[in-house]
């Protein structure tokens, strides 16, 4: 009876090993299969606008030194997609990093939609960032908020700067009002490193990557010429 009952409860073992170990399987393909069908898709979407498009692009982790790059680790960019809309090259991504430890349970996986225009040449960094966006930016940073006239502003926006001249170049009383009027500024957005980009908390989405471009494109063209000349 009690070699029975061994063989029994060696039979179930294995049955629920191989149980698990089908699953395992399962889950690989399924995966590997939703991968492949989102890259034919954005393949597609990129090649029916004369755009390029690539599985991955590793320099991209280096755009920037700040958040929402130079956190955590196991850093990647993928889903890259690189075009021209109205004169203006970009590039948009999905970037992706982790925190934590896998071994101790404890590792988060971030993913954004990055995307970014070239700015003049310029040793200018400048984030303004909807209110209660990125919180704990500026310890990331080591920046303190820059104020502004406007106490509208200032209590819908933070700004943080390494070069205050250049912030009020860019944030000048038009452009304030634009902002306060124009849902798009919802969206963070970062002079850095001669590029401006922004991003949202979500893998990238085709249908984003023109209007993200376009709002780019929409606040350097408010830039005056002479904020670049400015050191």
């Amino acid at each position: 009876m009690s070699t029975l009952l061994g063989l029994l409860s060696l039979g179930t073992v294995a049955v629920i090993f191989g149980g698990l170990a089908v699953l395992g399987i399962w889950l690989f393909t399924t995966t590997r299969r939703n991968r492949q069908r989102r890259l034919a898709w954005l393949w597609s979407f990129a090649s029916g606008r004369g755009w390029s498009f690539a599985e991955s692009e590793p320099g991209l982790v280096r755009l920037s030194a700040y958040a929402p790059f130079g956190l955590g680790h196991s850093r990647s960019a993928t889903d890259v997609i690189r075009g021209v809309i109205d004169g203006a090259p970009f590039v948009s991504f999905t970037y992706t990093y982790r925190t934590g430890d896998s071994s101790e349970n404890s590792e988060v996986t971030y993913t954004a939609m990055v995307t970014c225009v070239r700015t003049p040449p310029s040793p200018n960094m400048l984030v303004v960032t909807p209110e209660g966006a990125l919180s704990g930016l500026k310890e990331a940073m080591g920046l303190g908020d820059l104020k502004l006239e406007s106490e509208d502003f200032n209590r819908r926006f933070h700004i943080r700067t390494n070069n205050n001249r250049f912030a009020y170049d860019v944030l000048n009383p038009s452009t304030m009002h634009r902002m306060l009027t124009d849902r798009r500024f919802q969206l963070p957005m970062r002079f850095d490193n001669s590029n401006l980009f922004t991003w949202r908390w979500e893998a990238l989405r085709p249908e984003w990557v023109e209007p993200h471009v376009r709002y780019l494109s929409d606040i350097l063209r408010a830039v005056p010429e002479y904020a670049w000349e400015r050191r």
